[in-house]
């Protein structure tokens, strides 16, 4: 559901950033796959300022641009102004988390895969959920359902071959919240970017639910499921399996 109810003051769109960015911090710090590493500093860059040349000068902008980039040679996430408000503007504060979260995850997400470009953002999405389950029993923690739809109409049509599906976004964060017997493996991840997942229903019925900007993605909020090894709440080292391991 879009709640863009007013237009957004550059004080919320800051307040979000900081409030989100210290919840991820708490999360980022349970987590003992990321607890001994340094925690990313998350900037909100100024109207204007492109978050790739932002992080190397000269670079190309990445497409479709996305509102959070991890420059993992400064450890950072650069949040890209536009965009952040427009996201804002449509959920609120789940919005931002749900993007300081991806670019969190893409600075440990696993090196020298041979993943699909939609594969790859829809494990930084997995391990994105992961990091906002760890914090859903937080004060204050991003609604799931919420987070959900963000992350479903994250991107614009045509460009499915770079990020994934509608649904596969969705279902991938609410993998890494642990709604679904999906962990965020290299193995997991091509096969969704495939259609390929262990409940095909849900992937439809998360699909007809987006499409059709109703609430259908709430008959899956995230209420964990342990499956073997995958624990409740999901940690980056059970989602991902026992052969890999997360960044930087």
């Amino acid at each position: 559901m879009l709640l863009g109810a007013r237009p957004v003051v550059a004080t919320d769109l800051n307040a979000a950033v900081q409030a989100s960015s210290a919840q991820l911090r708490r999360a980022w710090a349970t987590d003992p796959g990321t607890a001994s590493l340094p925690f990313p500093e998350v900037v909100l860059l100024p109207p204007g300022v492109v978050a790739s040349g932002a992080c190397s000068l000269g670079a190309p902008a990445r497409k479709p641009a996305p509102r959070a980039l991890a420059c993992v040679a400064r450890n950072q996430v650069l949040l890209q102004h536009g965009l952040m408000t427009t996201a804002y503007n449509d959920y609120n504060a789940p919005a931002v988390a749900y993007w300081i979260a991806v670019g969190l995850a893409e600075t440990i997400q696993p090196k020298n895969t041979a993943l699909s470009p939609a594969a790859a953002n829809l494990q930084a999405n997995c391990l994105a959920g992961v990091l906002l389950g760890a914090g859903s029993r937080m004060p204050s923690a991003p609604d799931a359902d919420t987070v959900v739809q963000a992350a479903g109409r994250a991107y614009g049509d045509g460009v499915n071959a770079a990020v994934g599906t509608t649904e596969q976004r969705a279902y991938s964060v609410l993998s890494g919240y642990g709604g679904t017997p999906s962990g965020c493996s290299t193995a997991e991840m091509a096969a969704l970017a495939r259609g390929v997942v262990p409940e095909p229903a849900k992937l439809a019925t998360l699909a007809e639910g987006l499409r059709a900007n109703s609430n259908l993605a709430r008959a899956y909020r995230s209420q964990c499921q342990p499956v073997g090894k995958k624990t409740c709440p999901r940690t980056t080292a059970s989602a991902l399996g026992p052969s890999q391991s997360t960044g930087p």
